[in-house]
């Protein structure tokens, strides 16, 4: 087995919030992976990554939705609309 290792020591903590928030949804551990999904888009933020930012934050009020939180979900799916304009990206509807 081999260890992967992140080249860019930036992007580290995304990757590793990305990983933890994708590996909880798979084992359906869907509230745990509200979490780190959101530090994603925190870290996505604070590096000034819209694009990245704005589908971390579709996609926590996918999550958001899934689970019931209406009120969470419409509050994130405003901001990744705020990122998406930030980074000049057609979003998704």
């Amino acid at each position: 087995m081999g260890i992967a290792f992140c080249t860019a020591p930036k992007e580290y903590p995304i990757n590793a919030a990305n990983s933890a928030a994708s590996g909880l949804y798979a084992l359906g551990r869907l509230s745990e992976s509200i979490e780190p999904m959101r530090v994603s888009g925190e870290i996505d933020v604070e590096m000034k990554d819209w694009k990245g930012a704005a589908i971390s934050h579709s996609n926590l009020s996918d999550l958001e939705l899934t689970l019931g939180d209406v009120a969470e979900a419409v509050r994130d799916a405003e901001t990744a609309v705020i990122y998406a304009i930030g980074a000049k990206m057609s979003f998704r509807r």
